[in-house]
C-alpha cells in the first residue's frame, strides 16, 4: 500500500509541477501580451509562478524517495532520470490549467504573480506545500492510531462482555 501511495505521489507531483523548468528555455518565445494565446499565457503564468524552481525541488524529493525504495531494479533511478521529459509534463499540465481557468483568470493570476507579494508567494510556495503535506501525513497517522486504539479498546470491552455472558 505504501509503495502505491508513494508511486501515486511521484506521478501526481510530476504531472502537477514537474517539468516546468523548460518554461525558461531560450528557444521558447512567447507572443506579446495583447496577442498571446491562452496557452501561451498559461505557460507564461507557470514561468512567473517560478514553477521551474518548484519542479526542481519536487524532482529532487522524488528521486530521493525513489532511491530509498526497496526492491527497485538496479539502475532504476538513473534510468528514470533519463526518461523524464519535462516538456511532455508541461504539455500535460497546460490543458489542466486551461480546463479550470478562463483566459481572464489566467491574466489576473499573471498580474498577481508579477507583484512583489505574488513573487514572494511563488518563492515560498514549494516549501509551504512540502510542509503542509508533511503536517497532513503526521495528522493522518495520529488520527489512524487514535481510531486503531479506540477499535482495540471497543473489541476488548466486547470480549469481556462475551466472557461475562458465558
Amino acid at each position: 500500500m505504501k509503495k502505491k501511495t508513494i508511486f501515486a505521489f511521484v506521478i501526481g507531483s510530476l504531472v502537477i509541477v514537474g517539468g516546468y523548468s523548460l518554461l525558461n528555455a531560450d528557444d521558447q518565445e512567447l507572443p506579446e501580451k495583447s496577442t498571446a494565446t491562452k496557452e501561451a499565457k498559461i505557460r507564461r503564468l507557470l514561468d512567473t509562478m517560478q514553477a521551474g524552481d518548484m519542479s526542481k525541488q519536487v524532482m529532487d524529493r522524488m528521486i530521493e524517495t525513489l532511491s530509498g525504495m526497496p526492491n527497485l531494479p538496479a539502475g532504476f533511478v538513473d534510468e528514470f532520470k533519463k526518461t523524464v521529459d519535462p516538456k511532455e509534463l508541461v504539455d500535460l499540465t497546460v490543458p489542466i490549467y486551461d480546463k479550470h481557468l478562463t483566459e481572464e483568470e489566467v491574466e489576473g493570476l499573471l498580474k498577481f504573480y508579477s507583484t512583489p507579494v505574488g513573487q514572494k508567494f511563488a518563492s515560498v510556495q514549494g516549501d509551504i506545500m512540502q510542509e503542509a503535506r508533511a503536517a497532513g501525513e503526521r495528522w493522518s497517522r495520529q488520527k489512524a492510531m487514535e481510531v486503531a486504539r479506540k477499535l482495540k479498546a471497543d473489541q476488548q470491552k466486547e470480549n469481556q462482555q462475551d466472557k461475562k455472558q458465558d
